[in-house]
């Protein structure tokens, strides 16, 4: 198992989604300079419960496929190569706009992190620079060392050469949902919409959760969403015409008000969603019912395989169909932010 390793540390901020996303980024950079990757934990959405706990990648993704396009080690064969100390940290001191303070506070996260959960212990956060000047002789100091572990790759997004689009349709191509997740979904699919075809359509505009406790600056709220939902029922009826479709399936943030779907039927008919799923009585359902962050990946299994997906654009969650649907050239794909122009303006504003 000689080489030389990069240990992404990827559940500092943002849902599961906005995670799986800075794995990519540390498999650019893994690719770059010839590492084998570690399969890193994730973590629930920060919204729920138990968000703190970490889910192994291979209850999320297949690791079998993905070790079929890259070398992998689990988090306890690194600790086992690379020892209990590691002092090769990937930091940078500033964080999608965020101050150097939060950037030591999450240090200090990750740091009490790594040791209570694989038992690897890393340098204080004096090691963190305090200006990325410097990034390109970060790497280089880096360069021959044999053990390195990346926090919050994201940071690095704008520093680290991306592959070729062969590679990264590749990368995609590999990083599956669990052969177990996608049985469960081939089972209950001919169950939804009758078995016929179905339009998918992801519902976020982050305004479930950011105005679930009254925060202010939600005023408002529910007269935006019936706009939104106004315009994008008339542009989904028309989808559904075109493709000559009638029935919809619905994946939602658990976060999103009930009204928002009472109202969403209103326009449109012929609308399912996960709780309609659930009553189905599938084993692998019933495993998983009540668990936001494995119920999640099943939607996300069903809208990749819908005959036409409605997303976002400004959503991770959409964000990895949009790339698998094309990967796999599993047929018509709209974006709402790109695709329905009369609403793209209201929908952007929603995550400001």
């Amino acid at each position: 198992m000689a080489g030389r390793y990069l240990f992404p540390i990827v559940n500092s901020d943002g849902g599961p989604n906005f995670q799986y996303q800075q794995f990519v980024y540390s498999v650019f950079m893994a690719l770059n300079t010839n590492r084998t990757i570690v399969l890193t934990d994730f973590n629930r959405h920060h919204t729920g419960a138990h968000h703190s706990i970490g889910i192994p990648f291979n209850t999320t993704f297949d690791s079998d496929i993905f070790n079929e396009f890259m070398p992998t080690v689990s988090m306890e064969e690194f600790r086992d190569e690379c020892g209990s100390y590691v002092q090769n940290i990937l930091v940078l001191p500033t964080y999608r706009n965020r101050p150097y303070s939060y950037v030591l506070h999450d240090y200090a996260k990750q740091k009490l992190w790594l040791d209570r959960r694989i038992g690897i212990t890393i340098p204080e956060n004096s090691i963190i620079p305090h200006s990325d000047r410097n990034i390109a002789n970060m790497f280089k100091n880096l360069e021959h060392e044999k053990c390195v572990i990346m926090i919050t790759p994201e940071a690095f997004h704008d520093t680290v050469r991306h592959p070729t689009d062969d590679v990264t349709e590749s990368l995609y191509a590999h990083l599956v949902r669990t052969q177990f997740l996608r049985d469960t979904v081939s089972q209950v699919l001919p169950d939804i919409c009758d078995g016929g075809n179905f339009v998918a359509f992801h519902w976020r505009n982050k305004t479930g959760e950011m105005c679930r406790n009254d925060n202010v600056g939600c005023e408002g709220t529910a007269e935006k969403q019936k706009q939104m939902l106004e315009i994008l029922s008339r542009d989904i009826r028309n989808i559904q015409t075109k493709h000559n479709i009638s029935c919809v399936f619905v994946a939602h943030s658990p976060e999103e008000p009930e009204h928002f779907l009472r109202l969403f039927r209103s326009y449109v008919s012929n609308v399912i969603t996960m709780d309609d799923v659930t009553k189905l009585n599938n084993p692998g359902i019933n495993f998983y019912n009540g668990d936001d962050y494995f119920m999640s990946l099943i939607e996300q299994e069903i809208c990749a395989r819908s005959e036409v997906f409605i997303g976002n654009g400004r959503s991770n969650w959409s964000f990895f169909i949009f790339r698998e649907r094309r990967v796999f050239n599993r047929g018509p794909t709209y974006d709402i932010i790109e695709d329905f122009p009369s609403i793209a303006d209201i929908v952007v504003d929603s995550y400001k």
